[in-house]
């Protein structure tokens, strides 16, 4: 088996109880940035050197 880096060495035999924790703190940064993106996107799009550059209106 190819090794790209050292975390793929790691195998576990049980899901420890702290990864949960992390994984809904994870999965609730990801999904506030999903909800956030077409606001953020409007911002961005709404600069005017990125309208003259891109021909982009919004």
């Amino acid at each position: 088996m190819r090794r790209s880096s050292p975390p793929d060495a790691i195998h576990v035999d049980r899901w420890p109880p702290g990864w949960t924790a992390e994984l809904n703190d994870v999965s609730t940064v990801l999904r506030r940035l999903v909800e956030l993106e077409p606001e953020q996107l409007d911002r961005i799009v709404a600069e005017p050197g990125v309208r003259k550059i891109t021909g982009l209106n919004r």
